[in-house]
């Protein structure tokens, strides 16, 4: 069996912070990290790439893998609009076990990390699970979840918490569940003396949190809090043990009385979304959900006691469509949203709504018949003004759409049907740009692979970051 190495990526921009978190170590067989390094500096950058493992110790290999003399050296340099592949499975100077990473570079960077499992565990069923987000560029010490589960329908979550900090602290948990099973139920998980950028998973498979039992039945949102004052930043791995889906959710620092969603699916080619929306300030709120198809909007009642709500598209929405919605709150009050999706092929992934827009979105990780695997980009005018894009692959000459985007309106662009993208077995990143003046735009890029070798879930999700 392959030696797990389970990673929590703390990358660092520019002294800001990035973080991923390590997962699935309770299922067994062979775990595996991928890192996805996008320089978009506008120059030449030099990055380097360290490990820290969960007792403290900092590793820094010389070399991502075992060629001699090396040939994949770490420091490495990185021209602008260029991406790096990272197997951390590969480097043989690491030894097995959890770590967080911290990735440090003289320009800006964007890291994008997936993780993939194939289980060998008696409990369960030979599966693959996927999972991908994009790194922090900081934390709080107060930070948020738009959604978590314990024993809802099949699914948990595994929560890792990384400590950004300069010292060790104390890292609190709390679950509070909005589903009709268990109103109103709170549960806790706590970590204490968690060190500076270390970090601390739990799977609530296994670690069942205080205040409930192994047969509560939760879907809410969770508030991840620190003492001293240090900076954490969390990601939650969410799986359906019985079949290998998997969604990734990163922490959030903030809300925002309107929050855009560039990509829902009702029935669409076998694809159905469920979108999670999370109140986080008190008192009392109407949620309006407006879609961009201008079928009719939806609303929810949040309150102190029920601070969140679901919405599975294709109960709500007619089927077989593809569409953005816009979440507003009246009176106004900070909310996150998430979207989880899952096809009929076994399928899922999922991301976080987004608070604001970027005149140009980086998206380190896209894909075009690489391995089987190909991409969609999916982006969303999130300001007033009208614009159609410009998609910049890594490699290729930047070509602007020609459909227009009106405010709320989003674009779904598929590589494997894009004749700009000239080439098969690419893997490689894509800056895209609002063609108008102070024209803002937000995207999600979710991959599949169309050949899977085993069941499983062989699907990533993750929102691009401002270039």
């Amino acid at each position: 069996m392959k030696g797990l190495r389970i990673f929590t990526t703390l990358i660092l921009l520019l002294c800001m912070l990035v973080a991923t978190t390590p997962t699935f170590a309770q299922l067994g067989g062979s775990t595996n990290t991928w890192l996805k390094i996008q320089n978009v500096s506008g120059g030449q950058v030099q990055v380097t790439v360290q490990f820290i493992s969960r007792t403290g110790t900092s590793y820094t290999p010389s070399c991502f893998d075992d060629s001699s003399p090396c040939t994949n050296a770490n420091p490495f340099y990185l021209n602008d609009a260029v991406s790096k592949y990272i197997d951390v499975g590969a480097i043989p100077s690491l030894p097995v076990g959890y770590y967080s990473s911290v990735v440090s570079a003289n320009g800006k960077v964007i890291v994008e990390a997936s993780l993939s499992v194939d289980t060998a565990n008696a409990s369960i069923s030979n599966l693959h699970f996927d999972g991908s987000y994009t790194g922090f560029d900081g934390g709080a010490s107060t930070v948020y979840l738009p959604t978590s589960t314990h024993n809802f329908y099949g699914w948990y979550s595994t929560i890792s918490v990384m400590n950004i900090g300069a010292s060790a602290t104390t890292v609190t948990v709390t679950i509070t569940c909005t589903n009709p099973e268990s109103p109103g139920t709170q549960g806790t998980l706590s970590k204490s003396n968690l060190g500076a950028n270390q970090e601390y998973t739990w799977n609530l498979k296994y670690f069942v949190p205080t205040g409930f039992s192994a047969s509560t039945e939760c879907r809410g949102g969770a508030v991840i809090t620190a003492t001293g004052s240090q900076p954490v930043v969390a990601v939650n791995y969410q799986t359906h043990l019985a079949s290998g889906k998997t969604n990734a959710f990163d922490s959030m620092t903030s809300g925002s009385s309107t929050v855009y969603i560039p990509q829902l699916n009702s029935d669409y080619y076998g694809w159905v979304s469920a979108l999670n929306i999370l109140k986080i300030e008190s008192g009392s709120t109407t949620v309006t959900i407006a879609y961009s198809d201008e079928e009719e909007s939806d609303t929810c009642s949040l309150t102190d006691s029920a601070p969140s709500c679901q919405l599975m598209m294709n109960q709500v929405h007619s089927t077989g469509e593809r569409f953005s919605a816009t979440i507003t709150s009246s009176p106004a009050k900070n909310l996150l949203a998430s979207v989880g999706s899952s096809s009929t092929s076994g399928f899922s992934g999922g991301y976080n709504g987004f608070n604001s827009g970027s005149h140009a979105v980086a998206a380190p990780l896209a894909m075009k018949s690489w391995y089987n695997w190909t991409s969609a980009l999916n982006c969303m005018n999130v300001s007033p003004i009208s614009t159609t894009l410009q998609i910049a692959y890594e490699g290729f000459t930047p070509y602007s759409t020609t459909t227009t985007l009106y405010e709320g309106d989003s674009e779904q662009i598929t590589l494997a049907n894009d004749s700009h993208l000239d080439t098969s077995n690419w893997n490689g990143s894509i800056i895209i740009t609002a063609n108008a003046a102070n024209a803002n735009i937000a995207c999600m890029i979710g991959s599949s692979n169309t050949s899977p070798p085993d069941s499983g879930d062989y699907a990533l999700q993750y929102i691009g970051l401002p270039k």
